[in-house]
């Protein structure tokens, strides 16, 4: 049995009239991720320790055991907030020369375990 998730796209934008879009299947668990992943822990009201706040990593990245607290850090908040997926693979390296932070997310959906997919981001190291 397969379920169908539904949401609002997000950026709120899209759709025939360019308004509300909506959006369908794994793609609405990847922009749900994604949302985790930028939020700020505090940020949403009533829940106080959602999010990963990854931006405030950006600033505070200069060694390996801060990318190690990173990585935990993921996984901790996609398996308290994000019982859709089991987490396959997680990646995250700096490139120190060019400032990047590069994370990898490959994700098995727990419903159809043959349905896999991949987040990529790269984000500019803002921290020295």
């Amino acid at each position: 049995m397969s379920n169908e998730w539904y949401g609002i796209n997000y950026p709120f934008k899209g759709g025939a009239q360019n308004v509300l879009s909506k959006q369908v299947g794994t793609r609405i668990i990847q922009n749900d991720l994604l949302q985790l992943i930028y939020t700020n822990p505090g940020e949403r009201v009533y829940r106080p320790t959602y999010g990963i706040g990854i931006r405030t990593y950006l600033f505070e990245l200069n060694d390996d055991q801060t990318l190690e607290v990173l990585q935990t850090n993921i996984r901790q908040q996609i398996s308290m907030y994000e019982t859709r997926v089991d987490v396959d693979n997680l990646s995250v390296t700096q490139d120190k020369d060019n400032k990047k932070l590069s994370m990898r997310l490959v994700c098995t959906l727990i419903q159809s375990p043959g349905e896999k997919f991949e987040i990529n981001l790269n984000l500019p190291i803002l921290g020295t």
